[in-house]
């Protein structure tokens, strides 16, 4: 039978090759070793036995004159190549249980734990999100009342709004388009939660754990209340007006625990990377810029400024608008350092510019030849 003790070889062969690629996938995609290995083991021995049935097929149909102790020969063969395969593919994956069992053990707890941190993280990065383009209300719908969180982005940012929804397993996404001033259509993206029940269970422990740092958080106050106390009714719902002080003072924004998260959370919603041509000493040439601004918070703007440790001054537009914005080559090196170093990472469309921006900077020697500007984000 050497023609088909060449095709079990060919199987060992190919469990080898085979292995060599599970573990490759194992380091690259960080697979599960242990229900792999269980996968593995229970594909190549249905494989091994659909060809042990196709050389039975083949030698019972073959009428040669054998005696009954011949067959039960050709039989023993056939079950000993089976037997010798199976034996072999076990022990190769048992070596690299042996090699990787190791590792797995150890750095399961790390990982365990780094994305515990991360999800709690991601929370604070989603609070300073909703503080910048979000919301929370209680609105009057006939007699009754509506609650709602809601977030509302350029179309550009579609896939962000899907990402939140599927990591909080709730809310609806629906797309919009107005016109501006100039009668151009602006497409945008609305992520809302409604469901009470939703709200109670989802929203209120996240906004609890991480409060928001601006003004909005009276906002919030309200809302929860109203909430948990299951106020249904326009007409008992207290009289509301936000107040105009800050509830945060500077110092107390900047010693918040997760500020350093919600701030990247903050920068997705609020703020800008740009290169434009402008002159400088008669010299028209590129810079770059960072600016960042919110209405009504002038603290959280001059928090930013000083945790950033970003020099220049904060201006006022006729809206109260509070705006941060500079060209300062050491500025702009505090802004990629602290993009770079932090375990959060922007997740929208201001990835996409920010990559380009950087792409951008390393042309405008001003920036090049001063910051280490990273090659990726």
């Amino acid at each position: 039978m050497p023609y088909y003790s060449d095709i079990i070889l060919k199987i060992l062969l190919d469990a080898e090759i085979t292995l060599y690629i599970f573990i490759y996938l194992i380091l690259l995609l960080n697979i599960n070793i242990f229900e792999i290995t269980y996968f593995i083991i229970q594909l190549y021995n249905h494989y091994i036995k659909n060809i042990i049935i196709i050389i039975w097929n083949k030698y019972s149909k073959v009428k040669i004159i054998m005696t009954r102790g011949q067959s039960a020969v050709v039989i023993n063969i056939i079950y000993f190549l089976y037997f010798e395969a199976t034996q072999r593919l076990f022990l190769n994956i048992n070596k690299t249980i042996i090699i990787f069992k190791r590792i797995y053990t150890t750095f399961n707890n790390i990982e365990s734990k780094y994305k515990s941190n991360a999800r709690c993280l991601s929370y604070a990065y989603l609070v300073g999100l909703i503080e910048g383009d979000g919301w929370v209300s209680i609105t009057k719908k006939g007699k009754y009342l509506t609650y709602e969180l809601g977030l509302e982005m350029n179309i550009k940012d579609i896939q962000l709004l899907y990402k939140i929804k599927d990591a909080l397993g709730v809310g609806k996404i629906k797309t919009k388009v107005r016109k501006s001033i100039n009668n151009n259509e602006i497409k945008s993206v609305r992520y809302n939660i409604r469901n009470k029940t939703h709200l109670r269970e989802i929203i209120i422990p996240i906004f609890d754990k991480y409060p928001m740092l601006t003004n909005k958080q009276s906002d919030y106050l309200r809302f929860r209340e109203a909430l948990l106390n299951d106020i249904k009714y326009y007409d008992d719902l207290p009289k509301y007006t936000r107040s105009k002080e800050p509830l945060n003072s500077i110092d107390n924004i900047l010693n918040t625990s997760y500020f350093s998260a919600w701030l990247i959370g903050f920068i997705e919603a609020e703020s800008c990377f740009s290169i434009y041509k402008a002159k400088i000493n008669d010299v028209n040439s590129y810079v770059g810029s960072f600016d960042i601004a919110q209405t009504n918070s002038s603290e959280i703007i001059q928090a930013i400024k000083s945790y950033l440790k970003f020099s220049g001054s904060i201006y006022k537009d006729k809206t109260n608008c509070f705006k941060l914005k500079t060209t300062s080559v050491r500025n702009i090196e505090n802004v990629i350092k602290f993009l770079k170093n932090n375990p959060i990472r922007l997740l929208g469309n201001k990835k996409l510019q920010y990559i380009l921006f950087l792409k951008n900077l390393r042309k405008i020697p001003k920036y090049s030849n001063i910051i280490n500007i990273p090659d990726n984000y």
